[in-house]
């Protein structure tokens, strides 16, 4: 099983990929020199481009959390077990 932050990489990386992406089919719109069905096309690719990049920042967020929340968990063991040190060397 990946680990949180492979996952998190992956879904950054695709993020960027799609926004990078999105940004050119922008530009390409702009032009006033292509086909309908082309045009066409590129609204759909749009629209499937920015469903994508939704459900990325959702899964970033949901990732980052659970990330926290195992940090915070290590912390809380380190701390526990550096104070059962402290209490049992005294």
């Amino acid at each position: 099983m990946p680990s949180i932050i492979s996952q998190i990489e992956f879904h950054e990386e695709r993020l960027e990929h799609c926004e990078h992406r999105l940004d050119d089919i922008r530009v390409t719109l702009r032009k006033k020199d292509i086909l309908d069905a082309d045009r066409s096309h590129l609204f759909l690719e749009r629209d499937q481009l920015t469903l994508a990049i939704s459900n990325h920042k959702i899964t970033l967020k949901s990732l980052r959390h659970e990330n926290r929340r195992s940090m915070m968990v290590s912390v809380a063991v380190v701390t526990i077990i550096a104070l059962v040190y402290l209490f049992a060397i005294s």
